[in-house]
């Protein structure tokens, strides 16, 4: 059961006078240095060392061997030097006439209640750690080993010493069923164990919550090289590991890292806590010359895996906040699953808002040398009848702003590139798999990950999610979930003639939308909105395949015709869900949602990545002034700032693109009214083109902008209805016409409501 550590703190300390001192006692030892002369040293040493005895102690390996896998055992002991509750592996002190083995078993039955029995395969008992560090390797299967390293850990100031033993502890014994400790009355010790493939995971949990670990551990991409064999006993000699190459770095921090370059050997290095001094804590840290890291920051993600900021998803959003937060000077990881190019079959078309965005964070370089193409604006086909809807133009320049479309992945990989190019910032490729949560608090301290498929594990202060649309992590985070009702089935168009070229293509007729606009100059992207249940889209209607062929291809512009029949007969068809998720704010301690994990729109008016840039550009502005990414007031102040300051432009794109869909989409006589409204009104030109046009580019950001020409078009649409009737079908058209505003007001309002909340 847990013990209530908490009350457990430093009253006072003053000095002890040596008739008092029970355990151990200061020195002066006398002695001659290398030239002869005779000196003098201060020094401590335990009053406690049996005579005869070569050690003070032991400290305890104990393996519970469990069905489900080994598990290390530790404890939670207060420690009055540190004034902190301390981590560490069972230990104790050595009884006139007890081996350190016999030693061993009776502490850890002491201690934990455990029993157990010394390993026989000769890694039961380490060496006597003395004289400079010495190691002890326990085998524990075929792919793991404990590395057990210890020593003097300060032999300037004392000569404590001791023995690692390993213990097997059988779980099927009825004694260890309810083990009971068999505490002294001045002992408080919490016991529990941490599988051994969550163990690097755990402890760093535990020291990020406050608690110091005395012991660490390092899987087998932690470092690029090996221990030496001059510094402990060679553990991996029977596995001709080249020992080659390698120096020693000191530093102050309670671990000693060990590292091995073959997943058939994992080691854990374990450091064991001598002392109970702060001070004699000391970590010796291996690294290969040939692969100096260049500061101490980077040294810190690459071995330690901890950063200020840990980005999930190295995409559109996860790549541009990564640069942003590095150029700030903060240290960041990035973790994507794959680095290799991506192909997708949306993100592939930047709103001159986004175009812009990206300038400002300093990327705009990467839409070169991928075959972007300039976009002008767009071209609507309503039953075959076009309009042209250039973006408008600057006030100032009088220059129409131009969009890119591109292939998705190259865009990526340019991306990616950068953020490898900024300061501060490393990529990981890992399968990011949980969040590590805190045990005192909601507070997120970093994820777990699968690297090289060994279990890993990253930290930070901040942990930001971007990893898509199908994010594993917004169901826990997230107050709403994603809906959709349609898929876009998309085909690469070869050589294909546009009506209007450099324009984006939305072909209106009788069923869902259809988009065509190039991402090369030679590819154009067909995607075709098919909702859900479509009858002639079925399985017993021939599947997409058949719909595609005998219903979306006739009503394609003829020059476009070929092209869509040869893609659809030589490809293979690929479809995405076309989603909407409202935003939510982010509360959650030490972890903020962002990009497609965070809020979704239908990718109808291709709004989406350009919501993503000016996100970056937003919050990295917020975060600016804030000292330290560390769960906060500032913090939590900027997110709410984020949130709501964001939905300028996030809920104008929001709105127009779910509002557009269902318009364009369709599907009764109120919505087709309100269709041929809409078109007409961009036929009307001037403003009625530069407004619309303006808020889906990501220029105009005034919802009330919004509203102003949707229920304009609402109101034109009634009009129309009028046009050309004599009085006596007045009546008749009143009541249609109530139908169309109503149904106006039933599209629009649903989302701007979601778009409030908090």
């Amino acid at each position: 059961m847990p013990l209530d550590l908490s009350k457990a703190k430093v009253q006072s300390t003053e000095p002890l006078p040596p008739s008092e001192a029970k355990w151990t006692r200061l020195v002066k030892i006398t002695y001659n240095d290398p030239t002869g002369k005779t000196r003098t040293w201060e020094a401590a040493e335990r009053t406690t060392r049996p005579e005869n005895s070569l050690v003070d102690g032991v400290g305890i390996i104990a393996l519970l061997d469990k069905p489900e896998g080994k598990e290390l055992l530790l404890q939670k002991q207060y420690r009055p030097p540190l004034d902190k509750v301390v981590i560490e592996v069972p230990a104790g002190l050595i009884d006139a006439g007890e081996s350190p083995a016999e030693c061993a078993v009776r502490e850890l039955k002491e201690e934990t209640g455990y029993v157990g029995t010394v390993a026989t395969d000769g890694s039961g008992v380490s060496s006597v750690m003395f004289n400079g560090l010495f190691g002890h390797f326990s085998h524990v299967n075929e792919w793991l080993g404990l590395l057990i390293l210890g020593g003097w850990v300060d032999p300037g100031f004392c000569n404590t010493n001791l023995n690692m033993v390993h213990i097997e502890i059988d779980m099927s014994e009825p004694e260890n069923q309810n083990p009971k400790p068999q505490l002294e009355e001045s002992e408080f010790i919490e016991v529990f164990s941490i599988p051994l493939n969550k163990l690097f995971a755990e402890c760093k949990r535990l020291e990020n919550e406050g608690s110091p670990v005395a012991l660490k551990m390092q899987g087998p991409d932690r470092l690029p090289s090996p221990i030496g064999a001059n510094f402990c006993q060679n553990p991996f000699k029977e596995k001709s590991a080249d020992f080659s190459g390698f120096h020693l770095m000191i530093s102050s921090t309670a671990s000693f890292i060990a590292d091995h370059p073959s997943p058939a050997a994992l080691p854990i290095a374990i450091s064991f806590p001598f002392t109970t001094s702060p001070s004699f804590y000391t970590t010796m840290i291996i690294d290969n010359p040939k692969s100096h890291l260049r500061d101490e920051e980077e040294r810190r993600r690459r071995l330690h895996h901890e950063a200020d900021v840990v980005v999930v998803g190295a995409g559109i959003m996860g790549c541009a906040i990564a640069v942003a937060l590095g150029n700030q000077g903060r240290s960041v990881i990035l973790l994507e699953k794959s680095l290799k190019e991506p192909d997708r079959i949306v993100g592939e078309l930047l709103q001159p808002g986004g175009v812009a965005a990206l300038e400002r964070l300093g990327l705009r370089d990467c839409l070169e040398g991928i075959d972007a193409v300039v976009v002008k604006g767009y071209e609507v086909i309503y039953k075959g009848s076009p309009v042209e809807i250039p973006y408008p133009k600057n006030t100032s320049s009088q220059k129409r702003p131009e969009g890119r479309s591109f292939h998705h992945g190259r865009f990526i990989s340019r991306l990616r590139d950068a953020a490898r190019r900024t300061p501060n910032v490393t990529i990981f490729e890992s399968t990011a798999t949980e969040v590590i949560k805190s045990d005192c608090s909601d507070q997120i301290l970093g994820v777990e990950a699968r690297t090289n498929n060994q279990s890993d594990a990253f930290f930070a202060n901040l942990t930001i999610i971007s990893d898509g649309y199908s994010s594993k992590f917004r169901s826990t985070h997230h107050r709403h979930a994603p809906t959709s009702r349609s898929k876009f089935w998309g085909l690469e168009l070869h050589d294909c003639p546009l009506p209007l070229p450099l324009h984006g293509h939305v072909l209106l007729g009788q069923g869902a939308p259809i988009l065509l606009y190039q991402i090369g100059t030679h590819e154009t992207r067909a995607l075709i909105d098919i909702p859900t249940n479509t009858p002639t889209a079925s399985f017993a209607a021939g599947g997409v395949k058949s719909h595609l062929l005998n219903h979306v291809l006739p009503t394609l512009p003829e020059a476009v015709q070929p092209s869509f029949h040869k893609a659809l007969t030589s490809s293979s068809l690929r479809s995405m869900p076309n989603s909407f998720l409202p935003p939510t704010t982010n509360k959650t301690p030490g972890l903020i949602l962002l990009g497609d994990a965070l809020n979704m729109r239908h990718p109808l008016t291709g709004g989406g990545m350009t919501v993503a840039f000016n996100d970056v550009v937003l919050l990295s502005d917020l975060l600016a002034p804030l000292p330290s990414l560390q769960p906060s007031p500032q913090l939590h102040s900027a997110m709410r700032t984020f949130h709501w300051r964001r939905k300028s432009l996030s809920a104008v794109i929001n709105v127009l693109a779910q509002a557009l869909y269902a318009l364009f989409a369709a599907g009764d006589p109120q919505l087709g009214a309100l269709q041929r409204g809409c078109f007409e009104y961009f036929q009307r030109g001037g403003n009625c083109v530069d407004g619309p046009v303006g808020l889906l580019a990501g220029i105009i950001r005034r919802p009330l902008v919004l509203i102003w020409h949707f229920f304009a078009v609402a109101l034109l649409s009634i009009g129309i209805l009028f046009r050309g009737v004599g009085v006596s079908a007045w009546a008749g058209k009143s009541v249609e016409s109530v139908k169309v505003f109503w149904t106006a007001c039933v599209v629009i309002f649903p989302y701007l409501l979601a778009e409030v909340r908090w």
